[in-house]
């Protein structure tokens, strides 16, 4: 992965597209590693048979740099959309532990003196580019409407979302034709679209952590009738509700869900359709701020927040009732579009990468996305949502948007 991000870089600097002003700057600053955003949401007392060993969920792929980079990504993202709207394209984490946050406007003193204040001792590199995320947004919101006429040209669309090393958006086809990709091109525009000239297999949504009691704990096994899914994490409404949330494709509105013979509950709200849904589905139950963490049998974590930002180069792990937890897993891509094997397209999808392990099998869908803390302690991140072939590649919701779509917000302790 080494290689893959010093060439992504290299791109990043000479793409001809790209304008880049590099400042960089490493200020020390006392700001908590807290996650900026909506307040958590305290969950209930844990029964002492459910409290995490402190020992064993020890993050033993800790990476103190990487999480901070993380961190102050998170700050920046939350503060700068509000004070800065439109600015800002992509984060990225580099290898050193450095953030780079691209910009589509000037590099001011200005903007300088306001990443120093939230970053704090993390060293932060300013690059203008021609794109903000807004503008890319329009772009592939453009791309999303006209599938079915695409479609009807034969042009199948397996992946298109932003792309940090040319700020463009990227398109990858399901059978790569040149003449396609020209029409393409000369649709949206050469400055703003690529398609790339290999071709990619649709990937597969993974629908199996065995006998769990209420209340609940994220990452723990569901089962509707034949189909096997994962939970994520449980959160909570304005009005006190509880919900574990769960992948859409597992099930419809009112299924039975289970654990082992237990009952969790049943699916409601659910968001799973062709172009726009997030495929998320909620199960109204009672549940505590745990997540299961290791192997798929499994140790538990205590959640203490959540993740606000999905920075490229960024350490995460990937939770899944059946693989388990599989850390060091690299960010690669956000805001993307992905049509999988059933036909139907998921968008704003992050993707995530791990060359040494399988990160997500079938049963896996629906299960936690996280961050871990120097304390073993879990940051919720996203939702499973399915992998490539070859299993070392997953697809995931950001939490932050199933925060908006349902105005909940994570237990945490």
């Amino acid at each position: 992965m080494a290689k893959y991000w010093a060439k992504s870089r290299r791109q990043m600097v000479t793409a001809s597209c790209l304008l880049v002003v590099s400042a960089m700057i490493a200020l020390p600053h006392n700001a908590s590693a807290s996650t900026a955003g909506p307040s958590p949401t305290p969950g209930p007392p844990i029964p002492s048979e459910k409290i995490p060993n402190p020992e064993t969920s020890k993050a033993s792929s800790y990476d103190p740099a990487n999480f901070a980079a993380l961190t102050a990504a998170d700050r920046l993202t939350t503060q700068w959309a509000t004070d800065h709207p439109g600015l800002m394209s992509q984060t990225v984490v580099n290898d050193d532990g450095s953030l780079t946050v691209q910009i589509s406007g000037p590099v001011t003193s200005s903007l300088l003196a306001s990443a120093a204040a939230l970053v704090g001792p993390v060293a932060v590199h300013l690059e203008t580019v021609a794109h903000s995320v807004a503008d890319l947004q329009k772009v592939q919101d453009q791309i999303s409407l006209d599938q079915a006429y695409w479609r009807s040209q034969g042009a199948s669309m397996v992946q298109y979302g932003p792309d940090s090393s040319t700020n463009k958006i990227s398109i990858v086809l399901n059978k790569y034709d040149s003449a396609i990709a020209a029409e393409i091109i000369a649709r949206y525009g050469s400055d703003v679209v690529s398609v790339s000239t290999e071709s990619m297999a649709y990937p597969s949504r993974r629908a199996t952590r065995g006998s769990d009691f209420p209340p609940w704990s994220g990452g723990d096994l569901l089962i509707n009738i034949s189909v096997i899914c994962s939970g994520a994490f449980m959160f909570r409404d304005a009005n006190g509700a509880d919900f574990m949330l769960t992948a859409g494709h597992c099930g419809s509105n009112g299924d039975l869900f289970q654990n082992n013979t237990r009952v969790v509950g049943h699916g409601s709200n659910s968001n799973f359709q062709d172009h726009g849904g997030y495929d998320s589905l909620l199960i109204p139950t009672g549940g505590v701020a745990l997540v299961w963490g290791g192997n798929s049998n499994g140790t538990s974590r205590y959640v203490s927040g959540y993740n606000t930002s999905d920075s490229i180069g960024g350490k995460i792990c990937v939770d899944g009732a059946v693989t388990g937890e599989v850390c060091n897993t690299l960010i690669q891509a956000n805001g993307k579009c992905i049509t999988f094997s059933d036909g139907v397209e998921t968008c704003q999808l992050s993707i995530c990468h791990n060359a040494s392990a399988v990160t997500a099998v079938d049963g896996d869908s629906g299960g936690p996305v996280e961050t871990l803390d120097s304390n073993g302690n879990s940051l919720a991140r996203g939702e499973i949502i399915g992998s490539t072939a070859d299993k070392h590649t997953t697809y995931y919701t950001p939490v932050r948007y199933i925060m908006s779509l349902y105005h909940i917000t994570p237990l945490v302790i």
